[in-house]
C-alpha cells in the first residue's frame, strides 16, 4: 500500500496558497496556447518553447502507513518523444492527512510541432520502487510562423 495517494493534477498558469487558511487559487487553468515563432527558425530544429506553467498535484497521506512521496513529471511531444524530465525535491509534512506539490515549468526544448503535449505524472511505489502514471495532463500547443 502507498503511503501517498494522487487524487489530482493540473496545468495552470500560476498557483497562489493563501497564508491565512492555506487556500490554493489556480489562475489560467491551461488547455491550451499558441505561440507565433519567427520565420527563421526551422520546423526541423529543436528551439526552446518560451512557456512557464505549474504542474499542481495534490496527494492523500495514509498517516498509518510508512513511506515516502517521490514522484517523476515528464513532458511528450505530439511525435511521442520526451523532451522534459524533472523530480521534484519538496518538504513534505508526513503528519498531516493531504498535501500538495507545485513544479514550475519555466520552458523547454521541442521541435516546433503543434498537437497534443502530455505532460505526465509518476509516483514511485515504495514497495516495489518503481514508478507509475497516476496522470496524464493534455496541453494542447498550436505553434505558427509569423
Amino acid at each position: 500500500m502507498l503511503k501517498y495517494s494522487h487524487r489530482w493534477s493540473i496545468v495552470c498558469q500560476k498557483s497562489i496558497v493563501d497564508k491565512n487558511d492555506n487556500n490554493m487559487s489556480l489562475i489560467g487553468v491551461l488547455e491550451q496556447l499558441s505561440f507565433s515563432i519567427p520565420n527563421n527558425i526551422s520546423f526541423e530544429k529543436e528551439f526552446v518553447l518560451p512557456v512557464v506553467f505549474d504542474v499542481v498535484s495534490f496527494w492523500d497521506n495514509d498517516l498509518l502507513t510508512k513511506g515516502d512521496l517521490d514522484y517523476w513529471i515528464e513532458i511528450f511531444s505530439p511525435n511521442k518523444k520526451k523532451i522534459f524530465e524533472n523530480k521534484p525535491e519538496f518538504e513534505v509534512d508526513h503528519n498531516k492527512p493531504r498535501t500538495r506539490t507545485i513544479l514550475t515549468i519555466g520552458g523547454f526544448k521541442t521541435l516546433p510541432l503543434s498537437g497534443v503535449y502530455k505532460i505526465v505524472v509518476k509516483q514511485k511505489n515504495d514497495v516495489t520502487g518503481k514508478y507509475k502514471k497516476v496522470s496524464e495532463i493534455p496541453l494542447n500547443i498550436k505553434i505558427e510562423k509569423k
